[in-house]
């Protein structure tokens, strides 16, 4: 079938035209084929820096099935969020089919992980009466990212996920079901709005409403919504329709549900309170103590203790305060959330992460290098999962989980999806219980790895947190005073074996009197 090559060819797409490559198909889809030039003009516009070359897509047959296609149902990409609620409930009338990726937020082989998804959207999809229709693909396994981000989105200061690959790729995987379910457009929901003006991402209208197959329209959908809208709308909807909803934000969670600690669980649960709502009705499973901790460990951030990622936006906080001020009196404002009522959102600090990474080392029998390693972005204060495939010759690895001074908790090690009780030896580091202390941008680890079981992937969970300035001038003090009781106890150890030295030497020289007088005892 000509869309069958759909998937394949917008995951390559803009590979091909940064790297002035050729796709060569037997056969493609003719809505498909016609609307590539306004998907590249979508991109040229985002990245005027980089270059793009000419078409790059060479078949023998152009086919078209639109006159024959009856067309008249609407799909809805829903990954439970914040964004793909607002879409769907906007279009609940239209019955819209929920899609959902497998191998796009959730790696294809993590079947655990994914479960927990697809359950809460089966969910989802029973509580709101609509069809649910998930999709399972390898896309992402097939080309290298980080290469990409190296090369590419570094140029950019993005990386390949976000600026360049998400949105048409996870799009096009409806290609090949829009006759099976007769579709005539897909919703996908917006992640930012057009007041986000210099913001790039992959998914966007200019490139996204361009993008057709089989007649089949996709709709970028809520741009003209910032997030606490959003919000609004689903609180709103929930009161007037009495429909559960419990929204899937977390991305620190590795259970798949929401941790309730985060900064974008934190940030979701206050949009939900500043629409005088309570986050426990919509999928945040906490205590009252928990909240007041959130809202707590919120001041802490706004006031700088913690050093929040780039998703950090000062109109996004804004929203959420001015929603307070339209929902709630000063005085009725939570105890633990009236000093946000005045604070300057300017002064939220945001700071960028992406110069981040871990970097694995494999050693073929000649130690490690450079050469022989390979790096991978990782976020800091929070968790991150590592998974690399070994090369067969490997025999010793080597494991920087980051590239500053850090506290780091390996929290689970997998051999081949298998939770390995081995632990990872720290090299270089100061050790605290679980948690071990690196006083340099290059903490390492060594990985044991079994000879007696052939290891062809590697996965380590682990929690890394940024020392900040003050914090390395202590733990350095600490080891300076350190220094110095050891110093002062080898002093006194020296002094001791002195002493002790000194006896020694004394019965010495007494044992050799003695010797003496033996030897003139027997001359006599």
């Amino acid at each position: 079938m000509e869309t069958l090559c759909i998937p394949f060819v917008c995951n390559i797409l803009p590979i091909a035209w940064l790297y002035d490559a050729e796709i060569v198909l037997d056969s493609i889809d003719e809505s498909f084929y016609n609307c590539i030039s306004d998907l590249k003009n979508g991109y040229m516009n985002m990245y005027p820096m980089l270059e793009f070359s000419d078409q790059v897509i060479k078949t023998r047959k152009i086919i078209s099935r639109t006159s024959v296609l009856k067309k008249d149902r609407a799909g809805c990409l829903f990954s439970g969020g914040v964004d793909a609620f607002s879409t769907m409930i906007s279009h609940y009338e239209e019955r819209p089919i929920l899609f959902t990726l497998w191998g796009a937020d959730v790696d294809v082989e993590n079947k655990e992980g994914w479960n927990v998804v697809s359950e809460h959207i089966n969910q989802v999809s029973k509580a709101f009466g609509l069809e649910y229709a998930p999709i399972k693909s390898s896309f992402r396994k097939v080309i290298n990212e980080m290469a990409l981000n190296e090369e590419i989105a570094k140029k950019v200061h993005d990386d390949w996920w976000h600026g360049f690959q998400h949105g048409i790729s996870i799009l096009s995987h409806i290609a090949p079901l829009v006759i099976e379910y007769n579709l005539d457009k897909v919703y996908i929901a917006s992640s930012f709005t057009s007041e986000d003006v210099g913001v790039t991402c992959a998914s966007d209208p200019t490139i996204d409403n361009f993008l057709i197959f089989s007649g089949c329209r996709v709709i970028h959908d809520g741009y003209e919504n910032d997030r606490q809208r959003k919000i609004h709308n689903i609180c709103q909807f929930r009161r007037e329709t009495k429909i559960p909803i419990e929204v899937r934000v977390c991305y620190e969670s590795v259970n798949g549900d929401n941790c309730c600690h985060c900064e974008k669980c934190t940030r979701t649960m206050l949009g939900i309170i500043a629409e005088g709502e309570d986050p426990r009705d919509f999928g945040f499973c906490c205590s009252d103590e928990q909240i007041t901790k959130m809202m707590q460990a919120f001041k802490e951030i706004a006031y700088g203790l913690v050093y929040p990622n780039r998703i950090w936006r000062e109109k996004t906080y804004s929203q959420i305060q001015n929603a307070f001020k339209s929902n709630y009196k000063k005085d009725s404002m939570p105890d633990a959330l009236k000093w946000f009522w005045d604070y300057d959102c300017k002064k939220l600090n945001i700071t960028e992460n992406r110069d981040s990474y871990a970097q694995i080392y494999f050693d073929f029998g000649n130690g490690f290098s450079e050469e022989n390693s390979t790096k991978m972005y990782c976020w800091k204060d929070k968790i991150n999962i590592l998974k690399v495939k070994l090369p067969p010759e490997t025999i010793n690895i080597r494991f920087d989980p980051t590239n500053f001074d850090c506290e780091c908790t390996i929290m689970e090690v997998k051999y081949n999806g298998l939770k390995s009780e081995k632990t990872l030896v720290p090299v270089n580091n100061l050790n605290q219980g679980n948690t071990d202390v690196f006083l340099t941008n290059d903490p390492q680890y060594l990985v044991p790895i079994s000879r007696n079981i052939e290891v062809r992937e590697l996965e380590i969970q682990y929690y890394c947190r940024a020392l900040d300035k003050d914090e390395i001038i202590e733990k350095c003090n600490e080891l300076l005073m350190q220094e110095q009781e050891i110093n002062n106890e080898l002093k006194s150890k020296v002094l001791l074996l002195e002493q002790e030295l000194k006896i020694l030497q004394e019965r010495k020289s007494l044992f050799r009197r003695m010797k003496r007088k033996l030897r003139v005892f027997d001359k006599n």
